[in-house]
């Protein structure tokens, strides 16, 4: 009994893998801050497309309607299971109203 309750405690584990980060200095002073999350799950390594990276995107530009994104900030990561995972990425940033880029430029 106690083998297969190791057994099952072992095959239960999980682990968390961040595969990519960016951030730029945040100043949330010139604007409100705005986030979006998404994630999918991956069920025997059977992965055909990453389309929720594009949908979190545009979701992330259009919570910023007429204006301009800094401080931006993007994670990719996983989290691994026994027989699935669930990839997540995040997007962060300050939306700043009836600003350029041009304009904040040195």
């Amino acid at each position: 009994m106690k083998r297969w309750f190791a057994l099952l405690l072992l095959l239960s584990a999980a682990c968390s893998h961040v595969h990519s980060f960016h951030q730029d200095k945040i100043d949330t002073t010139r604007g409100a801050a705005i986030e979006v999350v998404a994630e999918k799950r991956v069920w025997f390594n059977l992965n055909f497309d990453n389309d929720f990276i594009d949908e979190a995107y545009a979701d992330f530009r259009a919570r910023c309607p007429g204006g301009t994104i800094h401080s931006v900030s993007s994670r990719l990561s996983s989290e691994n299971g026994f027989l699935y995972w669930y990839s997540r990425v995040r997007f962060a940033g300050v939306c700043v109203q009836g600003a350029s880029i041009a304009a904040n430029s040195p």
